[in-house]
This record gives structure tokens, sequence and C-alpha cells, in this order.
């Protein structure tokens, strides 16, 4: 009897697990690794040197060939911006890519399908 106890003690606090805070459960930490200007999870995370506000690297390059603010400081007077301050955050790319599963193979498959589109254009 008290095997059968313990045996279902730990199924069920396996099962505890899986559903703990302490999971990798991607929403914890859904609006740190979304980007606020296209609202998807960043790709190639890219960093602001000023205000260290981070968004996809095609969104603030996007967006600065309309603004020279970054987007969350120009309301209260930030610094202009460009591209030199701008600075990849591998760091943050990592574990984007580790706690949102399939998304690296998306991004190498979106990647390759693009380049196969212009390498048909250009020739």
């Amino acid at each position: 009897m008290h095997l059968q106890n313990t045996h279902n003690t730990m199924e069920s606090n396996a099962a505890m697990d899986a559903t703990s805070p302490a999971s990798r459960d991607v929403r914890q930490f859904h609006d740190l690794i979304t980007c606020r200007l296209c609202r998807g999870y960043m790709i190639d995370p890219t960093t602001v040197d000023y205000c260290y506000h981070t968004y996809c690297r095609s969104c603030i390059l996007k967006h600065l060939l309309r603004a020279v603010y970054c987007p969350e400081c120009k309301a209260s007077g930030g610094k202009e911006i460009n591209e030199l301050n701008l600075k990849s955050d591998d760091t943050l790319r990592s574990l984007i890519y580790k706690l949102v599963p399939g998304l690296y193979q998306r991004e190498c498959k979106e990647l390759a399908d693009f380049k196969e589109q212009h390498d048909l254009v250009d020739e």
C-alpha cells in the first residue's frame, strides 16, 4: 500500500512540475520576447544602446526610415538614434529560440525560401 501511494505521489508531482510556474511556459516571458513594433516574437533581437529597448532588427530598421527616435522613448524626448546605435542581442535570440519551439526552424526555412526566390529573380 505504501509503495502504491508513493508511486501515485511521484506521478502527481511529475504532472505538477509540468504545469508549475517554474516550467518553461513561454507565456510567462511573452512581454519580454515580443517586439513592440510587429507584436511577434523578436527575430534577430536588436537593442538601442541609449535606452536598452529591444525590437526585431528588421522592425527597428524600418522604423528608423520614418523616424529618428526609439519608438518607446520619442514621447519622453529621447535621443536621436541611427543604425550605429543598434546592437544585436545574441543572448536574447538564443533564449527566444529555446523558449519558442520550432521558431528557429521556421526562420531558417523562411530565410532559405527568401534566398531561393531572390536568386530566381536575379537570374
